[in-house]
């Protein structure tokens, strides 16, 4: 399991409200020796949850989630 954290605030604490793309699989191994990881089957992981802030700042709003059951679909 990888976890992966963006940072969306900027140095005066406002969000940052730019679109990120993300892929549904994400394949490492053109860094994983410069991350310190063995190449192998660990090199490709599966995007099977999302968090997101709904708000105007960090210090108002809400969070949700998408997350993809074993089924396939997201919830």
């Amino acid at each position: 399991i990888m976890i992966v954290q963006l940072k969306r605030f900027d140095n005066f604490m406002r969000k940052v409200k730019n679109f990120v793309r993300y892929p549904r699989e994400l394949d490492i191994s053109k860094i994983s020796d410069k991350i310190g990881l063995d190449h192998g089957k660990n090199d490709i992981f599966e995007l099977y949850s999302v968090l997101i802030h709904e708000g105007f700042s960090l210090n108002s709003g809400h969070y949700f989630s998408y997350i993809k059951h074993k089924n396939k679909n997201w919830y």
